[in-house]
Parts: C-alpha cells; sequence; structure tokens
C-alpha cells in the first residue's frame, strides 16, 4: 500500500488498519504518506493517534518537537491542534499537549490544561502576556482560583489587575486608536470575593494611580471594604475632596460596622446634625450647638432636652444654660 501512494485513495488503505492491532501498520502508512507530502490534517491527526497507541515515544516526541518549530515559523498546522491535544492528554502526553497548545497560541486550551494541573503559577505568568481581549476573560475564569490557591501570587495577581484597570493591556484588535484595553473594576471583583482585605488593596492601590477610574459603584465598594478589612484609611477615604462614594450607602456601611467618627462626618456633610446631637454624649453637647447651632436653631432646644433627661454632671448643665443665655440661643420661658 505504501507503494502504491499517489495511485490509491488513502482513505481506502486507512479504513483496513484502523483496528488497534494494526496501529503500528497504520502509523508507517501514514509516516509515508507525510513523507510524499500527501497528509491531510486529519491524517497527521490520526498519526498523533497512532503513536500514542503504540507507544512509540521517540518518534512522538520528534513530531512534536517539529510542530513546535513550524509553529515558531507561524506555519499553518499540518494537523487539528485540538484534536492532537487532546489525544496527547488522554494518552498521558501531558507535557507534549501543554507544548503544542502553547506554540499554536491555543490560549484557552493551554491554560486549561494548566489549570487541570493546578499550576496557578503558570498560569499567572502566562496570562500576563496576553493580549487585553482575552485577558478579562482568562481573569474571570482563573483569577479567583489563583487568589484561593496560589496565595503566594496573591501580590502578583493583585497588581497586574491594578495595571489592567489603570494602564490598560495592549491589544492589538482594539480599534479605539490606543490599542490599549482597559478592564472595570468591577468586572474583576469575583477574583478577591473570598479575601476582603486583597479586594481593599487592589480597589485602594486604583485610587491612589488615579482615582478618575472609580465610578460612583467602585466609590461605594472601596468604602466597604476599607471598612470590612478594618482598615486606617477610612477617614481619608470618606474625606477626600473629589470622591465620588454616595453619601446614603456610605451611611449604610460605617452604620452597619458601627464607625461612630465616620458616621459623624458624613452625619455633618449631609447636614443632619440633629443625628450627631442624638448619638453624642451629653458633655458633647456644647460643642456640637456651637458649631452647628448657627445653621439648625433647633439644636439647642433638642439638646436642652437631652440634657434634662441625662445624669449629666450638674455643671455640664450649667455651662449649657449659660452659652444659651450668651448667644440668646432660646428665649427664657421655653
Amino acid at each position: 500500500y505504501i507503494q502504491t501512494l499517489g495511485y490509491t485513495e488513502p482513505s481506502h488503505v486507512i479504513q483496513k488498519f484502523v483496528e488497534p492491532i494494526h496501529a503500528e501498520n497504520l502509523m508507517k502508512y501514514l509516516i509515508a504518506l507525510q513523507d510524499k507530502k500527501l497528509a491531510t490534517k486529519q491524517h497527521t491527526t490520526l498519526l498523533f493517534n497512532c503513536y500514542t497507541k503504540v507507544r512509540a515515544k521517540e518518534k512522538l516526541k520528534n513530531a512534536v518537537n517539529e510542530f513546535i518549530e513550524a509553529a515558531k515559523k507561524n506555519e499553518e498546522p499540518l494537523f487539528d491542534v485540538e484534536t492532537a491535544v487532546d489525544v496527547l492528554k488522554r494518552n498521558n502526553y501531558q507535557e507534549y499537549a501543554e507544548e503544542l497548545a502553547k506554540a499554536y497560541h491555543r490560549d484557552r486550551l493551554y491554560i486549561q490544561l494548566l489549570y487541570e494541573k493546578q499550576k496557578y503559577k503558570e498560569i499567572l505568568t502566562y496570562i500576563q502576556k496576553l493580549s487585553g481581549h482575552l485577558v478579562i476573560q482568562l481573569l474571570s475564569d482563573y483569577g479567583s482560583e489563583i487568589m484561593d490557591n496560589y496565595p503566594e501570587g496573591s501580590t502578583e495577581l493583585t497588581q497586574f489587575c491594578v495595571k489592567c484597570c489603570t494602564d490598560g493591556i495592549p491589544d492589538p484588535k482594539k480599534r479605539n486608536g490606543t490599542g490599549v484595553t482597559k478592564i472595570q473594576p468591577d468586572d474583576l471583583a469575583m477574583i478577591f470575593m473570598n479575601n476582603d482585605n486583597k479586594h481593599f488593596d487592589f480597589l485602594y492601590q486604583i485610587f491612589q494611580k488615579g482615582p478618575d477610574n472609580l465610578t460612583e459603584r467602585i466609590w461605594n465598594v472601596l468604602i466597604e471594604m476599607a471598612l470590612r478589612a478594618n482598615s486606617p484609611k477610612v477617614m481619608e477615604l470618606l474625606k477626600y475632596s473629589d470622591a465620588k462614594y454616595s453619601n446614603e450607602q456610605a451611611l449604610v456601611f460605617l452604620t452597619a460596622f458601627d464607625h461612630t467618627e465616620g458616621k459623624k462626618f458624613i452625619y455633618e456633610k449631609m447636614g443632619l446634625y440633629t443625628l450627631i446631637l442624638q448619638e453624642a454624649e451629653p458633655e458633647d453637647c456644647l460643642e456640637i450647638c456651637t458649631k452647628f447651632g448657627h445653621e439648625d436653631r433647633t439644636l439647642w432646644s433638642d439638646a436642652l432636652v437631652k440634657l434634662s433627661h441625662s445624669n449629666c454632671d450638674s455643671e455640664v448643665l450649667s455651662n449649657f444654660l449659660q452659652k444659651i443665655h450668651e448667644e440668646d440661643a432660646l428665649p427664657f420661658l421655653t
């Protein structure tokens, strides 16, 4: 049959040797088919299968190396890459499967192979070399797995995510004139779903590099994560002059985490002076009324009621009444 190559239809011959017992003969025929440049993608893929069946390790290694060299020259593969990788993987040639997938830039397939062997470090390294349009999906699919199972790389992953959201990732397919893809921070939130400290660190680094990258929604999440991480930077963020967080949403978080200083700041920012007074200690009432009484005159009467129902020291009440007299804040009969 080998001598009839070029005259006999290969499929007619191949069907005679499809049984596993004839794998050695089929392999010889397919090699000859390749030597005469008559092999199709299907023939080459079938040859891979034969190599694995007869355990022709040396021939398989040579074939893989030959195709890797061809890939480096940007030559089109002479076989179906996905099928060949699957054949190699199923027959325990994982290393060859990975090399082929990587050589022919089957990026998702290559990372899937790495993931099956829990090679999180290699996954993280490889993702950082890819174009922007691929990075978004791959980070969504594997980012949380890397964060949870490869703690040594959590800082590197966080910094890469920050870069994706601030500087962006080079992307030749992007037609916006910049050739760069930027990822929105909330698109990467799932990576940090099991680690509030890292989530806060991620958002805070974005804030440091460029607060303009943060929308109102992300600002709200940043405040929440700062509280969850018990960060000392809560007040710094609340007081930032161009912060875009929702006062109402921030107040919900601050109340939930019982952050007294933060609540007082938001109350003041929103003009909710009565609430400041309600939560204050008796000895602080005078200071609050002195500071905000000119904006809300009812504070004086509210504070007086609060003091009269408290067990405060008589000197505190006396000083308060003296200030009311000096400021003429309340009528005497009131």
